[in-house]
């Protein structure tokens, strides 16, 4: 059994109490100016910015959500930020998270007319999924001790 959830278009948008006003709530179609991918044929120590693997095994999208996450934080330390917003697209297929994924204030634009949104590849599948498959179950044969 695996515990899946299934995404159309994932939007996260740091989504925190008391926000910023660069924190609002944006949709993937708002002013994008720097886009990066996230594929589960991606490698972090890639920069994201191409949806597919380069054929010469060099450079190509990322691998996990926080791969992207930390590369947007280095790039927001070092002054580096797009003005307007950055879009993280998700690709299609099932992403097992291995721990937790958080965003916080350090995680939204630079300013109130810039965002960071996280979402699903448009019309394709996207799973997240912090559950594990479990295999080798078995009948059981003595029923001493159970309650």
């Amino acid at each position: 059994m695996k515990v899946a959830v299934r995404l159309s278009i994932l939007v996260l948008v740091c989504a925190f109490p008391a926000l910023p006003s660069s924190c609002k709530p944006a949709q993937p179609d708002s002013e994008v100016v720097y886009k990066l991918y996230i594929s589960t044929l991606g490698n972090d120590s890639w920069s994201g910015r191409f949806s597919t693997p380069g054929s010469d095994g060099s450079d190509g999208p990322f691998a996990t959500l926080s791969g992207a996450r930390d590369a947007i934080r280095k790039l927001k330390e070092a002054d580096k930020l797009p003005g307007k917003s950055i879009l993280v697209e998700v690709g299609e297929g099932v992403y097992e998270l291995t721990g937790t994924f958080e965003l916080n204030e350090q995680d939204c634009g630079p300013d109130s007319l810039s965002r960071i949104i996280y979402a699903g590849q448009k019309g394709k599948d996207v799973r997240l999924t912090g559950g594990r498959y479990i295999t080798g179950w078995i009948p059981v044969s003595d029923n001493k001790g159970i309650i």
